[in-house]
């Protein structure tokens, strides 16, 4: 199934569900804008074109032709503009010269760590899964690389690092995705996954490589937010009503109150 045919499809997904949270900035009112209002950023642009290129499948990179840009470089010409909706239109990624030359140097960083070759000797790229929830709600989740009793997703980064990366998982809502991701797949088969590992690359030199698991507890967590997403999803489905955010007495954090503990102590 094309990204294109398996994007078009309306079941519920790992990132309509934490659209749907409020603890990634998300709201049953941004999930239906997001419907109809998709994003497309440069990071968005450079991790799709990572993917295809590491997986062997999705959207490829192709470089803007020089003369079709401006004198500084900028692809701002209406010419560049009009060449890029084609490419995008027939299933490219628009990207200037010296950014497809680093989608080369991520994908070159990947493929020399031995830890993420071994995991992309999976047999399966770019998966996709669908099933009914429990709640009642149709639920579909895409891998990476699916080997029957394990998956993997990969990840670009702007830091690879343990401390770094557990930053974005937490941001991003990773660990909601991956027990979103078990959860589809123990809906469609009956069957839980044995192992989930995430591997991050950096999108800059040395472009440094690293696979993570998260523990249990992680995805503990994660799972009670994907099945409070997918409940959200069923009420606001049934009702009719899609609520945005409200306001709550807001506290300080916990680093904030033992930095304050500290310094009065003192």
């Amino acid at each position: 199934m094309s990204d294109e045919d398996y994007h078009a499809r309306s079941e519920l997904s790992s990132t309509g569900a934490r659209a749907l949270l409020p603890e990634f900035g998300g709201s049953p009112a941004k999930f239906q804008w997001n419907l109809t209002h998709p994003r497309t950023t440069k990071s968005y642009d450079i991790g799709h074109a990572v993917h295809a290129r590491v997986l062997g499948t999705g959207l490829q990179a192709v470089a803007y032709p020089e003369e079709l840009l401006a004198a500084n470089g900028a692809a701002s010409t209406k010419a560049a503009k009009d060449w890029a909706a084609e490419q995008r239109d027939a299933g490219f990624v628009p990207m200037k010269a010296v950014e497809v030359n680093v989608v080369r140097k991520i994908t070159d960083a990947v493929l020399a760590n031995e830890e993420a070759r071994r995991i992309l000797e999976q047999p399966h790229r770019e998966t996709s899964a669908f099933a009914s929830s429990p709640e009642g709600v149709d639920v579909r989740a895409r891998f990476d690389i699916y080997g029957e009793t394990e998956a993997a997703d990969l990840k670009t980064t702007t830091d690879a690092s343990p401390r770094g990366f557990l930053r974005h998982v937490v941001e991003y809502g990773y660990f909601v995705q991956e027990a979103w991701y078990r959860d589809v797949h123990k809906f469609a088969t009956g069957r839980a996954l044995e192992r989930f590992r995430f591997i991050a690359v950096e999108t800059s030199g040395p472009y440094q490589v690293a696979v993570h698991t998260l523990d249990d507890l992680f995805v503990a967590i994660g799972a009670d937010l994907a099945r409070i997403a997918r409940e959200t999803y069923a009420t606001c489905r049934t009702s009719g009503i899609w609520p945005g955010i409200t306001g709550e007495i807001l506290g300080p954090p916990n680093w904030m109150l033992y930095q304050h503990e500290q310094e009065i102590s003192v």
